[in-house]
């Protein structure tokens, strides 16, 4: 079940993956997470996902770490798994 949360604490860190299994897509893109889904799309499966850092939007995969840092602000590190 997904959490009904109202705030994302400073530092919380995790892979991609395991946010969005916690948190609702809204409230993760109130935080500064996008996910690109094209609109003829039936499966709603995202191009790509996103998440803003201090240097513009990033593009982040599953196993990526992200970290939040505060004011919809992530720091990204990038998993060493290979993508399927």
């Amino acid at each position: 079940m997904k959490s009904n949360l109202k705030k994302l604490d400073i530092g919380l860190r995790g892979t991609l993956r395991e946010f969005k299994a916690t948190y609702t897509t809204g409230f993760l893109r109130k935080h500064g997470y996008m996910a690109y889904i094209p609109q003829n799309s039936f499966n709603h499966i995202p191009l790509c996902e996103t998440v803003q850092t201090k240097y513009g939007e990033m593009v982040i995969y599953g196993f990526d770490v992200i970290t939040y840092v505060g004011n919809g602000i992530w720091s990204t590190e990038r998993s060493q798994k290979k993508y399927a």
